[in-house]
């Protein structure tokens, strides 16, 4: 199950400790493959990038949405990060995006 996590990325505090606990004991749970939506490359993306999780930029195409627009943003988010769907994008936060 690929599964993507979504967050600014510009902070590095419990729910970000979270998912990088997620992601370096991806291994306890095959069938789930974490990947990472960040907006800005900070320490969260930095501590992916070391531990050989894909993380995708973000930028721009959340920056710019307005808390109005986020649900119309979720489609071309699972179609804009990589190759393919994913089969979850859960909401660890409800302001992430």
């Amino acid at each position: 199950m690929r599964v993507l996590h979504i967050r600014t990325g510009n902070l590095y505090g419990g729910v970000e400790m979270l998912l990088f606990t997620l992601a370096r004991y991806r291994h306890l749970c095959p069938d789930m493959m974490p990947e990472f939506g960040l907006c800005f490359a900070g320490r969260l993306k930095r501590k992916l990038i070391g531990e050989g999780v894909p993380s995708h930029d973000l930028g721009e195409l959340i920056r710019t949405v307005r808390r109005p627009q986020i649900k119309g943003v979720r489609v071309p988010i699972l179609r804009g990060a990589g190759d393919s769907l994913f089969d979850l994008c859960p909401d660890v936060e409800p302001t992430s995006l």
